[in-house]
Order: structure tokens, then C-alpha cells, then sequence
């Protein structure tokens, strides 16, 4: 899946259409390994999944960073809200989630997924 133009309710701004679609790409590929290290807090010792867990809220916080860089907003209701992401749910899978009540989520690959 080509997650820019797949990810439903997701986009950038109209003035930063070229530049923010190439930085919501990059933003999911980091989402991805998010995942995928987030399967592992499980599989952990205590005192390592918390390390684990703070990293990867750090890295949901980048994410989100580079979200508001490029203006990536959920335009699934109008008006478009902005959107945040960290690790949530029991399994601490990287979800994105709009500001919008009520809210809409994404997993980590892009797809559009109930919120946890």
C-alpha cells in the first residue's frame, strides 16, 4: 500500500502538498518500525519494556512533529483537525489519532482502524 495516497482522511495542506506528501511518507515508514518494536514491549523484562515504551512515545512524538511540519490533517469531518501519535492500547501499537469528537485513528501502516 502506498500509504500517502492511501491513508483515508489524511492529507496536507493544499499549500504543502508536494513537501508534506513526501514527509507523511517518510513519517509512516518510522511508524512501521514503530510497530514493529512495539510487538516486542510484551516479550520484555519489566524495567525494558518501560525503556521501551519511553522510546517509543519519543518517536510518536517525532512523528507527530513532522505531521504538524507538513500541515497532515484528518479531513475524514469538516473542518480538518490536526492529528497525534503514540504508542496506545494494550499491545502499545503506534496509532495516530485525529482530534476530532469523536476521533479517528490509523495504525501504524496507514490504515484507517476503530480507536483503542
Amino acid at each position: 500500500m502506498d500509504p500517502v495516497a492511501e491513508a483515508q482522511g489524511l492529507a496536507p495542506s493544499a499549500e504543502f502538498k508536494v513537501k508534506g506528501a513526501e514527509i507523511l511518507a517518510r513519517a509512516w515508514q518510522l511508524l512501521e518500525v514503530g510497530d514493529q518494536l512495539g510487538r516486542l514491549v510484551n516479550e520484555l523484562p519489566d524495567e525494558s519494556a518501560l525503556h521501551m515504551v519511553a522510546g517509543l512515545q519519543g518517536l510518536g512524538l517525532s512523528v507527530s512533529a513532522m505531521f504538524a511540519a507538513a500541515d497532515i490533517e484528518c479531513n475524514i469531518v469538516q473542518p480538518p483537525k490536526p492529528v497525534d501519535t503514540r504508542p496506545r492500547g494494550a499491545n502499545k501499537a503506534m496509532v495516530t489519532r485525529c482530534r476530532h469528537n469523536p476521533a479517528h485513528c490509523w495504525d501504524g501502516q496507514g490504515n484507517y482502524i476503530s480507536c483503542p
